[in-house]
Order: C-alpha cells, then sequence, then structure tokens
C-alpha cells in the first residue's frame, strides 16, 4: 500500500497532476476532462494509473500540449 502511494505522488510530481480542492470547480472540471481524455485514449486505467512505461513519453507530450507549453 505505501509502494502506490509512492508511486501516486511520484506521477502528481512528474506530470504536473495534483488533488484539486472540492471548492474549486473551475479547475475540477478541466482536471476531470483530461482524465477521461486519457482513459479514452488507454493511457490510463480506472485507478487513473499510467498503463504502459513506454506511453509515458506520449502523457508528457500531452500534458505539455494541454498547457500550452510547446
Amino acid at each position: 500500500m505505501a509502494q502506490r502511494c509512492k508511486m501516486e505522488e511520484q506521477k502528481r510530481r512528474r506530470f504536473g497532476l495534483r488533488e484539486v480542492p472540492p471548492n474549486n470547480l473551475q479547475f475540477s472540471k478541466e482536471y476531470v476532462d483530461r482524465l477521461k481524455v486519457l482513459q479514452a485514449l488507454h493511457y490510463i486505467d480506472r485507478q487513473n494509473m499510467v498503463g504502459i512505461k513506454g506511453k509515458s513519453g506520449e502523457l508528457l507530450i500531452t500534458e505539455l500540449i494541454l498547457d500550452k507549453q510547446i
């Protein structure tokens, strides 16, 4: 269990994912929409864990594009 929590925290740091407070509705919809896109593309599973290591690069590029950094 501790290993999974540690992996979740590493994933959040690496991809800029973070827990959004429920009272922050402006960002919660965007966050949920991003998760839906990533699930539809099979980049993450139902527990929001990255599925295949080889796809982590594609996931990172997607995040950068969505954040308008590239």
